[in-house]
């Protein structure tokens, strides 16, 4: 993919055209391993983060051309794990979601329902900025694994280059991979 861009004489670039090859976007996954107490006791889980690309489907005269990267979508997934760090496949889960223009899905993440939450005192005596963080023991990890999701352009989410951010995907065949692998089978819930 290049880019082409003609700059003015007034010094806001160059006279001619530049080209510059842009690199396929990628998943970017990080995964931890965590332990907290909690009231029914130590839970062990798995944290993954980062962005995966949505992807839309191209089709030309009714024959697939592939799939065109549309967007990064930032994700945290949290997997409960036994001693050997394989999930309960069992397990429900539920995709969190929230924001708005500007705001991600930290408020639910952080605020009170991941395994840790940022400690920003009581309403009527406010802790300042940064905040610290502590173990959460009443997180929804105890009853179901979590994937947070920042809504596209809010958080770390964003079109890709030369692609226009929707807020939705509504009528496009799209795909990603799933950030947690122990959706199959299991109940799904939608928070946010």
């Amino acid at each position: 993919m290049s880019d082409e861009t003609t700059k003015d004489a007034t010094g806001n670039g160059s006279t001619g055209t530049e080209t510059t090859d842009r690199p396929e976007p990628r998943d970017v996954l990080v995964e931890t391993r965590h332990t907290i107490g909690t009231a029914d006791g130590d839970l062990t889980y798995t944290a993954r983060t980062g962005r995966i690309v949505i992807r839309e489907e191209e089709v030309k005269d009714d024959i697939f051309q592939g799939w065109t990267p549309r967007g990064e979508l930032a994700v945290t997934a949290y997997t409960v794990t036994d001693e050997d760090g394989e999930p309960d496949v069992a397990r429900p889960i539920t995709f969190v979601f929230n924001g708005g223009p500007g705001s991600s899905s930290v408020w639910l993440h952080l605020g009170v329902l991941g395994p840790r939450i940022a400690v920003a005192g009581e309403p009527n005596e406010p802790t300042p900025p940064p905040y610290a963080l502590a173990d959460n023991p009443e997180t929804l990890l105890r009853a179901s694994d979590l994937v947070f999701i920042d809504p596209m352009s809010t958080g770390w989410s964003r079109a890709v280059e030369e692609a226009r951010p929707r807020t939705s995907t509504a009528g496009r065949r799209t795909s990603s991979r799933s950030p947690s692998s122990s959706v199959s089978g299991a109940p799904a819930r939608i928070a946010g």
